[in-house]
């Protein structure tokens, strides 16, 4: 009741900011938006996180779909975020060899250009940076990367039979590393795969997300 309340009062700020009524202060207006904006995005992660929390049969699978990519390309961490759509966001639902420094940091992932599993995000592509040192759009994390331990990073992007993105599933080295084409070939098998038994398990908790 209080999300839809939220909801409800974003979308009457944002019609009264577009329609620039006289009398009415935009720095205002979008000062309360923004408030307004910043709680209902924490509210609905808070709301999927708990869903996720619940759902067993999800994270099971998850964390077994993590163990075999980790154990396909030999890396050392992986983790797998599902894709919540009311809030455009990347959430963690099971990880591999992460401390909580990582995991507190990646807790919850918009869509961006900076990291792996952003940018997989917003363009809905696989993502492979070979040696996050020597790329620049990686800069900002660079001290979560070297606190963790990783060097090079690969995020894939798991979609329904219909296209629909579901999320990422992403995998970390210790060491720089030249992505192969078999290693291509072994994701592009691979994530039809989860994705296939992903897509039921995140039907009910999508569903109580969009009420």
């Amino acid at each position: 009741m209080w999300r839809f309340a939220l909801r409800n009062n974003v979308r009457r700020l944002r019609s009264l900011l577009i329609a620039g009524t006289p009398g009415n202060d935009p720095a205002l207006l979008r000062g309360l938006l923004d408030e307004a904006e910043t709680e209902l995005l924490a509210l609905e992660n808070a709301s999927a996180h708990e869903l996720v929390r619940q759902n067993d049969a999800l994270r099971l699978f998850a964390q077994k779909a993590v163990d075999d990519a980790i154990e396909l390309l030999h890396a050392q961490f992986g983790n797998l975020q599902i894709y919540d759509q009311s809030t455009n966001a990347l959430i963690m639902v099971a990880q591999r060899n992460f401390r909580k420094p990582f995991l507190d940091y990646f807790a919850v992932v918009i869509s961006d250009e900076e990291s792996a599993c952003g940018r997989c995000l917003a363009i809905g592509e696989r993502v492979v940076i070979e040696d996050v040192d020597n790329d620049a759009s990686f800069v900002r994390h660079l001290p979560i990367a070297r606190e963790t331990g990783f060097r090079a990073v690969q995020s894939t992007p798991l979609r329904d039979h219909s296209g629909r993105f579901l999320g990422v599933i992403s995998t970390h080295f210790h060491e720089p590393r030249r992505f192969t084409a078999r290693d291509h070939e072994a994701m592009d098998r691979f994530a039809p795969f989860v994705a296939a038994g992903l897509a039921p398990l995140l039907a009910s908790d999508q569903a109580q997300l969009a009420e």
